[in-house]
């Protein structure tokens, strides 16, 4: 039977345990009807409740309201709750400037997901079959998605299930012939007008001349695929190259560099998903840019308003948006002063200094020509005398020499006594202004962070 199948995909993928709470995206149509009733067939051997989610997309005028009286009369006559809604997607995905079919799929799962917050709902069964799967691989193909994208539809998907992902179209219609079950259809599968249409109205009915198993065969290709995926994103992980920062999110280029091209594709994918949260946008081209970027202190402009950086040892990927700009303040010693989000300036007086302390600078305060000095980022052409030294060095060749990233220079704080620097918080203090045996007052700089 059918349904033990879909049993068998819920059991290997421990889609559904007892006690869960599971919501149906029920359309009305053959899938969706097909895994209401297995779904029902299944609650003989796991005790879970079952609740229904129908959106009316605004597109089908009265079809779409047949659609939705069948499911209510459906979901009344087996006493399953039911959840309905009815949105304009061409409304929304004019304004959103997207596909009506992204539009339609991003309204679904906002729809399911505010009804499960509501209720206390833990899953989402959505009636994905082997088909979608198969047409996703093609669509992503054709597209030129990674190997990620050619994996198929995941059965499961943090909250998201799909219980009859291994059960193709034609079995679906079959069984529900065989068991005298009418469903809705929806009219716009019948057209060419959207891509997915054209994959499976056209492109794979010519693949099932050459071979009728055509969808059985892909599909095992993608578990095969899916299988590679995970190995390899598994492995990247483990190599722990990929740290989050501040506003960044950046590679060991030591760890990079050695590694298979395959496996440094897949490095600078999971480092763009770690700051952007996905992929989009992000071609071969791109990765093989980055994965030949060698240069330090080269920056490369990268879709989503990401800057991809070359600093010495790291590989750094910025959101520009989240780029500070300069800043420049007033500062009375003493005061604790904000200079970057979370991240504070202070000082005090003190009578002796500590060289362990390797995150203070400690300055001759009788030194000082003004009392009221400068704290800001850094200039062009800013110069100072490092500690140590008699001669005065850019300020860009030191921070070249410290290594400290380019990404990160304009957020170091320079504090300034007039014409001059008097340190380069928490790096060097300006040997004008070193401590002696003869020093009477000190001031200690520090910088702190918090959240």
């Amino acid at each position: 039977m059918l349904t033990e199948k879909v049993y068998g995909t819920i059991i290997k993928y421990d889609m559904i345990k007892n006690g869960d709470k599971v919501l149906v995206g029920f359309s009305g149509g053959a899938d969706s009807l097909f895994l209401m009733l297995s779904l029902i067939e299944i609650k003989k051997h796991i005790n879970f409740d079952i609740y229904a989610a129908h959106l009316n997309h605004g597109i089908r005028g009265d079809e779409a309201l047949n659609d939705e009286n069948f499911v209510r009369d459906f979901c009344k006559k087996k006493n399953i709750p039911l959840f309905c809604k009815a949105v304009n997607i061409l409304q929304i995905s004019l304004e959103n400037k997207i596909s009506e079919e992204t539009a339609g799929r991003n309204e679904r799962y906002k729809f399911f997901k505010e009804i499960c917050f509501k209720n206390n709902i833990n899953k989402i069964a959505v009636a994905h079959n082997m088909n979608d799967s198969v047409e996703t691989v093609i669509y992503n193909m054709i597209r030129g998605a990674s190997l990620n994208g050619l994996g198929g539809i995941k059965p499961v998907n943090d909250s998201i299930i799909r219980p009859i992902i291994e059960i193709s179209r034609d079995e679906i219609e079959k069984y529900l012939k065989q068991k005298g079950k009418s469903y809705c259809t929806d009219s716009t599968n019948l057209t060419d007008l959207y891509t997915r249409n054209k994959i499976r109205n056209l492109i794979l009915k010519n693949m099932q001349e050459i071979n009728p198993s055509v969808i059985q065969t892909i599909y095992s290709n993608t578990l095969n695929l899916r299988n590679d995926d995970d190995f390899i994103n598994t492995y990247v992980q483990n190599l722990n190259c990929v740290c989050a920062e501040d506003n960044s999110v950046s590679v060991n280029k030591n760890i990079f560099d050695k590694e298979h091209i395959c496996v440094k594709y897949r490095i600078i994918r999971y480092a763009f998903e770690m700051l952007k949260g996905n992929c989009e946008g992000i071609s071969s081209s791109h990765l093989e840019i980055i994965t030949n970027a060698g240069i330090s202190g080269r920056t490369y402009d990268m879709p989503g308003g990401v800057k991809v950086s070359v600093s010495f040892d790291k590989i750094v990927f910025m959101n520009e948006t989240n780029k500070q700009s300069g800043f420049e303040y007033n500062y009375t010693v003493g005061e604790k002063l904000e200079y970057l989000p979370g991240i504070f300036l202070t000082s005090f007086y003190c009578d002796k200094y500590y060289s362990e302390d390797s995150d203070c600078l400690y300055i001759d305060a009788d030194k000082l020509e003004n009392k009221n000095l400068i704290l800001r980022s850094r200039l062009d052409g800013d110069k100072f005398i490092p500690y140590g030294m008699k001669t005065q060095k850019k300020l860009k060749k030191y921070f070249i020499e410290q290594k400290i990233p380019s990404y990160k220079r304009d957020e170091v704080p320079i504090i300034v006594d007039g014409e001059n620097i008097v340190c380069v918080v928490p790096y060097r203090i300006s040997d004008l202004y070193k401590v002696s045996e003869n020093t009477k007052n000190i001031i200690k700089f520090q910088i702190t962070k918090e959240k």
